[in-house]
């Protein structure tokens, strides 16, 4: 079952924002015709999956990061007139024991509600979203490398037919296996490697054969995106439809493991708070194509956001204006 999204009035803007393990991304749209239309996008980093792989709890820092920025994106939203601000949680919520606790404490001093979606809810909506700024693309693999999590959606004709969900994400792995990625010594990236391959082992062999390309969505590509296109002010119209070759994630992986932190944010001004997780992030990416047997991968900048907003104004009648 979809969960539920209110109603409203289609000619008025919708703020949707999508919260996951490291980021919040806030998207406030309008409905024109049959196209989305954006009035304001920001991403900030509340990193609410910090600590949640040893302690399997939200923790309270990371809460008040949270509210703080959806505050914010309150503000936002309602300086836009957004007559409707719809807040859906991923894998982080579905994942911590205390959930329902932080998102009781989000609605008492924020007032917004977070609804949490499925992983088939997640990965429908990821689709939908990234599907909507790539009119032509009929076959391929969506693959949405997170916080706490990697998904792989294979498509045909613009409709799933199987997703998987691998409990690797960019956080879980600066937590854990690959934390101070600059000292990381040959044995521990081996070890991670293995980890990864056992869960590309178990992907059904539609994954492999005749599957169309790769796109690729979330913090970590359209970084490396900006990056690769020398950008010091992240522009989506520059990074959505670019492509990035494995070789030159092979390159980036190469240059970040020579890199402290402080450096690695020097070299990504327009979202120095994600230095953290971009090695970590850049790995899973440099495995994923490896795998997939495939040279490049095309990065999506609509993601998650984008594909709850197209399914809010879908859900409307045609003759509402």
């Amino acid at each position: 079952m979809m969960a539920t999204i209110p109603k409203q009035n289609p000619a008025s803007p919708l703020a949707a924002i999508d919260i996951g393990t490291n980021s919040a991304l806030l998207l406030v749209v309008k409905h024109k015709g049959n196209n989305l239309i954006s009035l304001h996008e920001e991403c900030q980093t509340p990193r609410l999956g910090t600590g949640l792989a040893t302690t399997g709890r939200i923790v309270p820092t990371a809460v008040e990061r949270l509210i703080r920025t959806l505050k914010h994106y309150k503000h936002i939203s309602e300086s836009l007139n957004a007559e409707k601000i719809i807040a859906v949680g991923t894998r982080v919520f579905r994942a911590a024991r205390n959930s329902r606790k932080v998102i009781d404490e989000v609605v008492r001093r924020t007032g917004l509600r977070i609804i949490v979606l499925s992983a088939k809810q997640e990965a429908a909506d990821a689709l939908r979203g990234v599907l909507s700024g790539f009119s032509r693309m009929q076959n391929g693999i969506l693959v949405d490398i997170g916080g706490g999590s990697t998904e792989l959606v294979l498509f045909k004709k613009r409709k799933i037919i199987r997703s998987i969900s691998f409990p690797i994400g960019a956080v879980v792995l600066a937590d854990t296996a690959l934390r101070r990625f600059c000292h990381i010594s040959d044995r521990r990236l081996a070890k991670a490697r293995e980890e990864i391959g056992r869960h590309f082992s178990r992907l059904p062999r539609e994954y492999f054969q005749g599957s169309g390309g790769v796109i690729g969505v979330g913090g970590t590509v359209t970084a490396l995106a900006a990056m690769d296109t020398g950008l010091v002010k992240y522009r989506p119209e520059r990074v959505h439809g670019s492509e990035l070759a494995q070789r030159g994630i092979g390159r980036f992986l190469a240059r970040f493991r020579k890199m402290t932190i402080p450096a690695v944010r020097r070299k990504i001004p327009f979202d120095p708070a994600r230095a953290r997780v971009l090695p970590a992030g850049t790995f899973i990416w440099a495995e994923v194509l490896k795998h997939l047997d495939r040279e490049h991968v095309r990065v999506s900048h609509r993601g998650l956001h984008w594909g709850v907003a197209e399914r809010y104004f879908k859900k409307q009648p045609k003759d509402r204006i």
